[in-house]
C-alpha cells in the first residue's frame, strides 16, 4: 500500500500558505464612509473629497472611489510653537505614524495663510506608497493630520474648517506646504482610488492564497503590480510586494524559471524598501520556492536566515513563550493535540503594530516551514521541536486564528503519522480540515487536508471509512475545476480499487470513479498514473485519445511558462550599468 505523506508534506503544507494573513498587512485606518458629508474641494489629481467630522475634534477625509479614509484630522489641544517639534517627534501619534510609515525629519512650513507648520514626507510601508503627515498650530491650538500624498490640500482645508480658520464654503489659499510637495505631487500622480485598487488586489490575491488558487492568486498580484508600477514607477522600492508574491504563485504552479526571474527584480528592489520585514520576506519566499523544487538542504538554510531577520524587528521580549496550560499529551513526544491548546492574550504592541504583526507571523511560518524541511530530511526531533516552538509562540502570542491553527495542526497531523502515532495524527488532520473548513469553506485546503486523513484511515486498516471522504473530496476538486498532487489522490485510488473488489456487482462503477479521481487530479497526475488507472478498466473502457489529449495539454502548459517569461522581462526595469563580464559557454 503507497504510503503519500513524504510527498504530500510538501504538496498539501507548502501551497497552503504562501504568505502571512491579510491581517499582518497594514490596516486602512479608520471606518468606511458614512454619515453626513461636508464638500472640500478637489486633492491633487483632481478627486472630490469630502469630510467626515466627528465633533469638532477630528475628521476623516475621503477623495474618489477609495473606500478607506484618504487622510485623516485630530485635534492636539492647546499649544505653542515651541511645543510642535515635540508633538511631531514623540508621543502617542508619532509613535502610530511610525509604526505605518517611514519618515523625513519634519520640514518646517506654513498652512492656511501662515499658520506654522512641520511636515513630514514619508512612505508607507506596506506597499510603498507616499504619504504626508504634519503637526500645525492653528490659533493656539494644535492639529495632528496624516494621508496620502494627493491628499495634502484637502487635509489642509480640513484643518482649516475643524479649527474654524475657513468656513465650510471657503477655498483655502496657497499655502507654503502646497509649494514644499508641489515637485513630489507632479512626479507622483497616484489617486486614492489607485491606493484602494492595489490594497483589493493584494487582498484578492491572498485569498486565492489562502484558497489553495495559486492561478487566481497569480492573476491579482500581477493586476497589482501593474496598478503600483504605472503609479509609481517601475523602479519604486514598493513593487518588491507584490512582485515576490506574484513570484510565489508561479513557483507553487511549477513554473521556476518564470519565478527566479521575478525573484531576481525583487532582490534589486527589496533592499530599498520603507518595510523593515521585506528582506526576511524575500528570503522566506525563496526558502519555499526552493522547497516546491526539492532543494530541501537550501530551503534550510535560509529559512533560518528568514527567522533571523524577522525576529529583528521584533522587541527582545516578544518570543518568550508564556507557560502552556496542563499538558494533556501523556507520553506523546508531539505534546497535546493542536487542536486543545488554550490560547494566551499576548502582547498588546504585537496586536497593534503592524510592522510587528508581519514580523511576528513571519517567525512561526519560518518555524513552521523549518519542521516541514526537517521532516523532509528524516530529521523528525528536530522537526517536531521547531513545530512545537511555532504553536507555543502562536498560542503565547494569542493568535486563535482558525486558518493558523489548522496549520499548524495539519504539520503535526503529518508528523504524528510518520511517527506512528496513527490516533494522534488521525486527531490533528480531523482539527484542521475543520479549521480550514471554518476560515476557507470548501476550498482547496480543507480537500488536501481530508485527503491526509482517508490516507491515514486506510494505512489503519479503515478503508471503508475513507471511502465517503475520498468522493467527498473528488466532488470538491471538480466543483472548484482543480487537481492535486499525485501522492494525495493515490490512497484514495486504493480505496476504490479495494471498494470494487468487495464489491464485484460494482466492480465497473467504482473502477470508473477510481478512472474519474485520478483525471481531476489532471496537474499532479503523470499519464502514466493515469494510464494504470486505465489499465485497471476493463479493455473496451480505455480511450487512447485520453495519453495525446495529455501530452497536448502539457506542451500548452509549457509553451504558456515560456511566453508569460519572456513577457516578464521584457517588462522588468533595465539595471543600472555595471561591470561586464563574458557569457559562460
Amino acid at each position: 500500500m503507497r504510503h503519500p505523506l513524504k510527498l504530500a508534506v510538501l504538496l498539501a503544507t507548502l501551497g497552503a500558505c504562501a504568505s502571512p494573513p491579510p491581517e499582518a498587512y497594514v490596516a486602512p485606518h479608520g471606518a468606511t464612509q458614512s454619515g453626513p458629508q461636508l464638500s472640500l474641494g478637489t486633492n491633487a489629481v483632481g478627486e472630490a473629497c469630502t469630510q467626515q467630522s466627528e465633533g469638532r475634534q477630528s475628521a476623516d477625509v475621503y477623495c474618489g472611489t477609495w473606500q478607506q479614509p484618504s487622510a485623516r484630522v485630530r485635534s492636539g489641544g492647546p499649544a505653542t510653537a515651541a511645543d510642535l517639534a515635540a508633538l511631531a517627534t514623540g508621543g502617542a501619534w508619532r509613535a502610530g505614524i511610525d509604526a505605518r510609515f517611514l519618515c523625513q525629519p519634519p520640514a518646517s512650513t506654513t498652512i492656511l495663510g501662515g499658520q506654522p507648520t512641520l511636515m513630514m514626507q514619508c512612505t508607507r510601508r506596506v506597499g510603498g506608497w507616499p504619504h504626508v503627515a504634519m503637526v500645525a498650530l492653528v490659533d493656539g491650538n494644535a492639529w495632528l493630520a496624516d494621508g496620502v500624498l494627493p491628499a495634502t490640500p484637502p487635509m489642509e482645508r480640513s484643518i482649516g474648517v475643524l479649527s474654524g480658520k475657513l468656513s465650510a464654503e471657503a477655498a483655502p489659499r496657497a499655502s507654503g506646504a502646497d509649494a514644499l510637495l508641489a515637485s513630489r505631487l507632479a512626479a507622483r500622480a497616484f489617486s486614492s482610488g489607485d491606493v484602494g485598487a492595489y490594497e483589493e488586489l493584494m487582498t484578492q490575491g491572498q485569498r486565492a492564497n489562502q484558497a489553495g488558487n495559486s492561478a487566481a492568486a497569480e492573476r491579482a498580484y500581477r493586476a497589482a503590480l501593474a496598478l503600483h508600477q504605472k503609479a509609481l514607477g517601475k523602479d519604486n522600492p514598493g513593487n518588491g510586494e507584490p512582485i515576490m508574491h506574484l513570484a510565489l504563485q508561479l513557483s507553487n504552479q511549477g513554473r521556476f524559471a518564470e519565478a527566479d526571474a521575478l525573484f531576481a527584480q525583487a532582490d534589486r528592489l527589496v533592499p530599498q524598501s520603507a518595510d523593515p520585514t521585506a528582506p526576511a520576506r524575500l528570503l522566506h519566499y525563496r526558502a519555499l520556492d526552493a522547497l516546491y523544487q526539492g532543494k530541501t538542504e537550501q530551503a534550510l538554510a535560509m529559512l533560518e536566515r528568514a527567522e533571523a531577520g524577522y525576529t529583528a524587528s521584533l522587541p527582545s521580549d516578544a518570543l518568550q513563550v508564556r507557560p502552556a496550560p496542563a499538558s494533556t499529551g501523556g507520553g506523546n513526544p508531539l505534546g497535546p493535540s493542536l487542536s486543545r491548546f488554550t490560547p494566551l492574550l499576548g502582547n498588546r504592541e504585537l496586536l497593534t503594530d503592524p510592522v510587528q504583526q508581519r514580523a511576528l507571523v513571519g517567525v512561526i511560518e519560518t518555524r513552521r516551514y523549518r519542521a516541514v524541511a526537517l521532516r523532509a530530511l528524516g530529521r523528525l526531533d528536530d522537526s517536531n521541536a521547531a513545530l512545537r516552538s511555532a504553536a507555543d509562540l502562536q498560542r503565547s502570542a494569542g493568535r486563535t486564528l482558525p486558518i493558523e491553527t489548522a496549520r499548524l495542526s495539519r504539520n503535526s497531523g503529518v508528523t504524528a503519522s510518520e511517527l506512528g502515532l496513527l490516533d494522534q495524527a488521525l486527531s490533528d488532520l480531523s482539527a484542521s480540515a475543520s479549521g480550514f473548513n471554518q476560515a476557507l469553506p470548501g476550498s482547496k485546503p480543507v480537500i488536501e487536508t481530508s485527503l491526509l486523513r482517508a490516507a491515514q484511515l486506510l494505512r489503519t486498516g479503515k478503508g471503508r471509512d475513507a471511502l465517503p471522504i475520498c468522493r467527498a473530496a473528488v466532488r470538491g476538486l471538480t466543483t472548484l475545476n482543480v487537481g492535486v498532487g499525485a501522492e494525495l489522490i493515490a490512497p484514495c485510488l486504493d480505496v476504490y480499487a479495494a471498494e470494487a473488489k468487495r464489491q464485484p456487482d460494482q466492480e465497473q462503477p467504482v473502477l470508473a470513479e477510481m478512472f474519474f479521481a485520478a483525471q481531476v487530479a489532471q496537474g499532479g497526475i503523470t499519464t502514466q498514473q493515469i494510464g494504470e488507472a486505465t489499465v485497471r478498466l476493463q479493455e473496451n473502457a480505455r480511450d487512447p485519445k485520453v495519453g495525446d489529449a495529455i501530452r497536448r495539454q502539457q506542451d500548452i502548459v509549457a509553451q504558456l511558462a515560456e511566453l508569460n517569461r519572456q513577457r516578464d522581462e521584457l517588462t522588468s526595469p533595465r539595471r543600472a550599468p555595471g561591470p561586464t563580464c563574458s557569457p559562460a559557454r
